[in-house]
């Protein structure tokens, strides 16, 4: 490997930031890794760092955090370790990867509040928390500078922000100024097989000079700017003539600052990108640790603060410039609503936002913090659109998150009837998600259970209130959905989000009503019966009722006659115990206890016990999404208790 590049005194600073953003990922996907695998590719890089010695900023997106939290906390201690080392600086955000400029005021701070508690939890001091990382870049100094900037933020504001270098020229300039399309005709998108000093020399020495410039760190009324280099993650790992052509941008910049910044993903070679880049990038980190050029640093956003900056009097609306150009999103992400299926997908987030906002102050708290944070996940990298041969258009998974915000319509009625302390016992049918199907819902004092006939007559989600205050026990609509777009419907691919009472093969079967004793009162059940014909548990009835204790929901099964089709046929649970706390703590406090007929899970001050008669036990089927998975073998008809509790 060649040392500094000929003609070059001066030493290039280069700093390191990756944005990692992931949803709530689970395992088993068919065209990704897992979750597992994806952290161990970011724990590889960091190691690399370490090894090498070279600091890097490190962003965790906050969805990405609660899924480490739950399935990979050891990684938080290999971040820890090197943040106390003076090896990573973490960077703040929003929750949910969110496109600001898409989102309302309300759910804008709402995001940024909910990341800095999360941080707090799994690596404190969020008060130091001071660069900001923008979600997908998109930019609009009208919606973003005054809320990170808030001072009641609980890090009392950001102070710096990361943008691609292109932003900091305007949209169209009189000469001798540089417009931002003079700076795309430099960007290696242009044309990546030429060296940039080649495009470079056709400018004015005005204009190198308003290039080069833009380099360092820029204030925007206060709010420090540090500019990406967007060459720079094009070329970085190399491949084949990178290392010439990054020569040759640092020959140019020479005794300059380069940042470069790009998602963590691409960089470890995982969650669909190139799997070589993760040894590339090993060789690059110790070829820039040994050539001899370099300078290494971290943002350190307080010491920059009290040196001279350029000031900046505006910056006009904008992102990378994929983003703009080949995806179709325009300057603010105003792009990304203009297909008929993407508004369908705004209107489901704008009306569940209108609904929890019309909730009463009377409505039970921590299930209506819930059913805001449900939401909040659901915007994640807001309304996203995939590039392709037809033009951009909205990604499958971004059109499922919209359309599972509806989720937080049924935290909203939980909790306003938990709101009425004076709530009876009822049986309501009612589609409570808007998605045109009716659930069946049980309803108490203490227990909100709700029930899809159409799909598997599955209790989808059960919810208690305590003295301590509400929770989902039975449920994780927050979990990744994948493409799937269809409310309550067992996911096949990964396997996720079944319930309760979930019956296999026979998940999303049709049940009608059979029988009722009562719709309201003191004593109620409610039978169903499976009417899929096709299905192995055709006939099965299924008896939903309250038993004499509020808090214990009872679910008897009476199998067909024939039985045959039922051998090996299994029975599923997930209980999820206090789901906020889950999601936000992860699963280290949680107490796990089974034996034979009975299974339970304490999480807080929250638990929620199984009990089972009939011949087959109850067993542990390891954990899916944020929840513990429990089967029994369809071997005899039986009854299962679900007792919600305080411990």
């Amino acid at each position: 490997m060649p040392g500094a590049p000929s003609g070059c005194h001066a030493r290039t600073t280069l700093s390191f930031v990756h944005h990692a953003n992931q949803f709530l990922l689970t395992e088993g996907y068919q065209s990704r890794e897992g979750l597992s695998q994806t952290v161990q590719g970011y724990a590889g890089i960091l190691q690399m760092h370490e090894q090498s010695g070279i600091p890097c900023g490190l962003h965790l997106s906050g969805t990405l955090i609660e899924a480490i939290a739950w399935g990979c906390p050891w990684f938080f201690s290999l971040v820890r370790r090197l943040r106390d080392q003076g090896l990573v600086e973490l960077i703040g955000g929003t929750y949910s990867e969110n496109i600001i400029p898409l989102s309302s005021d309300e759910i804008n701070g709402r995001q940024i509040s909910e990341f800095l508690q999360i941080f707090e939890l799994h690596f404190g001091n969020s008060e130091k928390l001071g660069w900001f990382w923008v979600p997908e870049r998109v930019w609009d100094t009208s919606k973003i500078s005054a809320v990170i900037q808030n001072r009641q933020l609980a890090n009392g504001g950001y102070r710096g922000v990361f943008l691609d270098s292109r932003l900091l020229f305007p949209i169209e300039s009189e000469p001798p100024a540089l417009s931002r399309q003079q700076v795309d005709r430099l960007g290696p998108w242009t044309n990546r097989q030429q060296m940039l000093s080649e495009r470079f020399a056709q400018l004015s020495q005005f204009q190198q000079e308003s290039w080069l410039n833009r380099l360092g760190a820029q204030s925007l009324a206060g709010l420090q700017i540090a500019p990406i280099s967007e060459s720079l993650r094009y070329w970085i790992p190399f491949k084949e003539g990178d290392r010439e052509r990054f020569l040759d941008l640092v020959q140019i910049a020479r005794g300059r600052k380069l940042l470069f910044a790009d998602d963590f993903e691409r960089t470890a070679g995982v969650a669909g990108w190139d799997s070589t880049a993760f040894r590339r990038y090993g060789d690059f980190l110790s070829w820039a640790k040994n050539c001899g050029t370099f300078d290494f640093e971290l943002p350190e956003i307080a010491s920059k603060l009290n040196s001279a900056v350029a000031e900046i009097t505006s910056i006009e609306p904008g992102s990378f410039y994929e983003f703009e150009a080949e995806l179709g999103g325009e300057r603010n992400g105003s792009g990304f609503t203009r297909s008929p299926e993407a508004r369908e997908a705004q209107g489901y987030l704008q009306r569940t936002q209108l609904e929890l906002s019309s909730m009463p102050f009377e409505a039970e708290s921590r299930i209506s913090e819930l059913a805001w944070k449900h939401l909040l996940a659901s915007h994640y990298e807001t309304l996203w659109h995939d590039g392709g041969a037809r033009g951009p258009t909205l990604a499958p998974w971004a059109k499922a998150l919209a359309s599972h915000s509806r989720h937080s319509l049924v935290m909203s009625k939980a909790a306003i009837w938990f709101g009425n302390a004076d709530a009876s016992s009822q049986i309501e049918f009612v589609d409570l998600d808007q998605d045109g199907e009716e659930e069946i819902v049980l309803k108490n004092n203490a227990l909100f259970a709700v029930f899809s006939p159409r799909n598997g007559m599955r209790l989808v989600a059960l919810f208690y209130r305590t003295d301590h205050g509400g929770a989902l026990m039975i449920g994780n609509p927050s979990d990744d959905w994948n493409f799937q777009c269809e409310l309550n419907q067992f996911m096949r691919i990964p396997a996720n989000h079944p319930g309760a009472f979930c019956d296999e093969v026979g998940e999303n079967d049709r049940y009608e009503i059979s029988s009722t004793s009562a719709v309201d009162g003191p004593l109620l059940e409610i039978t169903m019966i499976n009417v899929e014909p096709q299905s192995p548990w055709f006939g099965t009835r299924k008896s939903i009722s309250f038993s004499n204790a509020p808090s214990t929901l009872c679910m008897s099964y009476k199998l067909p006659q024939e039985r045959q089709a039922l051998m090996c046929k299994e029975i599923s649970f997930s209980v999820s115990p206090d789901y906020l706390s889950l999601l936000r703590n992860g699963i280290a406090t949680a107490k796990v206890e089974s034996e034979n007929h009975r299974f339970s899970v304490t999480q807080g001050k929250f638990k929620i016990e199984l009990r089972k008669n009939g011949h087959a036990p109850l067993r542990p089927a390891g954990l899916i999404g944020h929840g513990w998975r429990v089967a029994t073998d369809a071997t005899d008809d039986f009854a299962l208790e679900v007792t919600c509790s305080t411990p």
